[in-house]
């Protein structure tokens, strides 16, 4: 569990502009915040993903590895999208670093 000032309000990050990075599993959006960290924000609907327990799971798994990206001092905002029922739950660190890493190249 993040600290509460690590989390994102996601109805704050709605309003704003942002840029997008996405794969066939996840969208990630992100602005910058103004604070001296990152904060995080995990979207993962009952359309994508039907069961709450495989939700959760998916949510803890993409936090933990949100935990290890660089301090950009960025909001970013995770979606997960339907096709993520598809991947298993190993492949999905290797897909949020995929996504992470496009984003640090920026």
């Amino acid at each position: 569990m993040f600290k509460k000032n690590l989390r994102l309000p996601i109805d704050d990050f709605k309003k704003r502009k942002s840029k997008n990075v996405s794969s066939d599993f996840f969208s990630i959006k992100f602005s910058p915040n103004g604070f001296q960290y990152n904060r995080f924000g995990v979207i993962v609907s009952a359309k994508a993903e039907p069961k709450s327990s495989r939700r959760h799971l998916l949510k803890r798994k993409i936090l933990e590895v949100a935990k290890k990206v660089l301090n950009l001092k960025t909001d970013f905002l995770v979606i997960a999208l339907p096709k993520v029922k598809k991947i298993e739950v190993k492949n999905i660190n290797q897909e949020i670093n995929l996504l992470f890493s496009k984003i640090t190249k920026w």
